[in-house]
């Protein structure tokens, strides 16, 4: 009986040696559950105690790897990897909206579901939140150009050309500058040309800068505007007809924007052409139906937006219908 009991710990012994040594390591565990997105044995590793802070790191530095692989991903290799989102899926259990694609990577990131410790955690959200949101808001832009909404469209882009945290020369920000240059060209409006917005005929008569803006019609004594100290107008003038059958009030058609060097960006005010005043208040002026009244608008912006010739210079033209149009000044 006792010779018996000895050789069954022998063999138990052996057991457990064999096993053992085709057991995965907790390294090799947080490996290859980063590399196949295997989630759930990386969680396991918590639930069993097993995660110490040295193996928090080697998560920490598994995740890195992989979110900087993402920056090179071409749209095809994204869309194969665990890091595509379903637009569908991800729409039933977590709305996408501009102002929330920041926290997409919280869904997908394994730290959330593991309980890592907050340095970990902010760590590997830091690494994956630019490249997860970058290509969540362009899949975003992609959906907003397909139902004509442009102007959200370019907007999202630019969202993804302007992100300091995304790679200059990765695919997601070249296709993002290609998507703006191309929808920007549905949004185009020449000086001369006349756009058909609501209830009105848009026409953008005149668009540059200016350090003094006097009236059309100038009578005996008229006012004229000029800007603050060694600051400049970008001025656009635009003669607006009403064709609804109601008075429309000059302070309620349009707004404009100007963006300087595709990040600044600076708002005007309105002033009506008046043929007995010059100008006169667009907040107390109407147009009557089927009149046309001039209704201009002055933005004051720094002077190096006009003196740095080789930053671009672009006129937002947003109306009270939701409909907007561009015009790059320069």
């Amino acid at each position: 009986m006792k010779k018996m009991f000895l050789s069954a710990v022998c063999m138990t012994a052996m057991s457990i040696s064999l096993f053992g040594c085709a057991m995965k390591s907790p390294e090799e565990v947080i490996k290859e559950g980063v590399e196949n997105n295997k989630s759930e044995e990386i969680i396991n590793l918590y639930k069993n105690n097993k995660m110490n802070e040295e193996l928090e790191k080697v998560f920490a530095q598994e995740i890195e790897k992989k979110s900087e692989e993402i920056y090179s991903f071409s749209s095809e290799e994204f869309v194969d990897s665990p890091y595509y989102i379903n637009t569908e899926k991800l729409t039933e259990i977590y709305p996408v909206t501009e102002d929330n694609l920041d926290e997409l990577s919280e869904i997908i990131a394994l730290p959330k579901y593991a309980e890592v410790s907050e340095d970990v955690s902010n760590s590997i959200l830091n690494g994956l939140t630019p490249a997860v949101a970058g290509y969540s808001l362009y899949q975003y832009g992609n959906a907003l150009e397909e139902e004509k909404d442009y102007a959200n469209a370019l907007n999202t882009y630019q969202n993804i050309v302007t992100n300091e945290n995304i790679k200059k020369d990765s695919t997601i920000k070249n296709n993002a500058i290609k998507k703006a240059e191309e929808v920007s060209k549905h949004l185009l409006i020449n000086v001369g040309e006349t756009k058909t917005v609501g209830n009105i005929d848009f026409t953008l008569e005149k668009l540059e800068f200016s350090h003094r803006v006097e009236p059309v019609n100038k009578p005996i004594l008229y006012s004229y505007y000029s800007p603050d100290g060694d600051k400049v107008y970008v001025y656009l003038k635009a003669n607006i007809k009403n064709n609804s059958k109601n008075d429309l009030r000059c302070d309620e058609i349009y707004d404009v924007e100007v963006i300087y060097n595709n990040d600044y960006s600076y708002e005007g005010f309105q002033i009506v052409q008046d043929d007995s005043l010059g100008f006169t208040y667009s907040n107390i002026t109407t147009i009557d139906p089927l009149t046309t009244k001039g209704v201009d608008t002055l933005v004051e912006c720094p002077g190096e937006v006009e003196t740095n010739t080789a930053a671009p210079v672009a006129v937002k033209i947003v109306f009270n219908t939701g409909e907007v149009f561009l015009c790059n000044l320069r």
